[in-house]
């Protein structure tokens, strides 16, 4: 049914799926903030308060590349198609920070809630299946409540994505329908939670194995552009809109090309998991996903090191951006 949903919002129009999604948003934000309050009531506060501070480099900041890997990170791909959806008179400002604080603040309190939930469910970090550990910590009752926030909450992120799929397509240079476009894409969102979910039986290490190797990837190639903004967008100076246009002799940043492969590899360097074992993967680096921090640090530093002066792909004095 949710699948459904999703496949079907690609065939409305813009207006209704801005409709939908803000629906949607307040409806399973209300549902979550139901659940956790119910499993955050089986906390156990003594062992709260008595609890060793872990790690910052080996605990901490690993945590949170692989949430941001698996959140704000992976819906980047997703901005130029949002950004249709939001009113030509939103001021910049007021975009950065209702996109920033929306995806922060609900992270950080599923963060918060996850530790205070290790302490009435220990294995709940290291269980294979999280969500049939959480099922279990709550009353019988909720049950279809629990189901609709764990598989109905990813509905809003799936709508967008399909909306955002073609357009990635087609800056690959692959030209394909809109409904082409959603069955294709639509099978991809079905058959991998069915196979992650009902075949392999590990959903908890197949997802960090996917954040981990997405994450180092997107983290980066995220660097790149917001690090090429800071040196060679401000003060007016934007993407020349004409450089959208096949016939345009340059086509390839290749300062940004480059740093993007050199952070890529660095990262893949710098960590180990199911698949592999990078070199550097010792210490730190060791059984975490810290190496996806480092390949976003890795590029932008790269692209400051070899920006050039003189940059061709942007005008001055005329931002072409709009």
């Amino acid at each position: 049914m949710f699948s459904a949903c999703v496949l079907l919002s690609g065939l409305v129009k813009e207006r209704v799926i801005a409709t939908i999604q803000t629906f949607l948003s307040y409806l399973f934000g209300i549902l979550t903030l139901f659940i956790l309050i119910l499993l955050v009531m089986k906390t156990q506060w003594n062992e709260v308060w008595t609890m060793e501070s872990g790690s910052w480099m080996g605990g901490f900041l690993p945590a949170v590349s692989i949430v941001a890997a698996g959140s704000g990170i992976s819906w980047s791909m997703n901005a130029a198609d949002w950004g249709a959806y939001v009113k030509p008179e939103t001021s910049p400002h007021s975009t950065f920070w209702n996109t920033t604080l929306g995806g922060a603040v609900p992270l950080f309190l599923l963060m918060v809630a996850g530790v205070l939930l290790s302490t009435a469910e220990p294995g709940l970090a290291s269980a294979d299946n999280p969500f049939e550990v959480m099922y279990r910590m709550l009353p019988s009752w909720i049950a279809v409540i629990y189901f609709l926030v764990a598989a109905g909450g990813l509905i809003p992120q799936c709508i967008i994505s399909l909306r955002s799929a073609r357009i990635n397509l087609l800056t690959l240079g692959i030209h394909v329908s809109q409904r082409t476009s959603l069955v294709v894409h639509g099978l991809i969102v079905v058959l991998i939670p069915v196979f992650v979910l009902f075949i392999s039986g590990r959903f908890l290490a197949n997802f960090q194995l996917f954040l981990g190797l997405l994450g180092i990837c997107l983290v980066a190639w995220v660097a790149v552009f917001l690090t090429d903004s800071v040196l060679n967008r401000q003060n007016g100076k934007g993407y020349r809109v004409s450089l959208l246009v096949p016939e345009t002799g340059r086509r390839v940043n290749w300062r940004a090309i480059v740093s993007w492969l050199v952070a890529v590899i660095v990262g893949f360097l710098f960590t180990n998991n199911a698949l592999f074992t990078g070199p550097f993967a010792r210490g730190i680096f060791r059984d975490n996903s810290l190496g996806v921090l480092l390949s976003g640090v890795v590029a932008a530093v790269c692209l400051w090191l070899i920006n050039g002066k003189g940059e061709k792909d942007f005008d001055h004095g005329k931002n072409e951006s709009q």
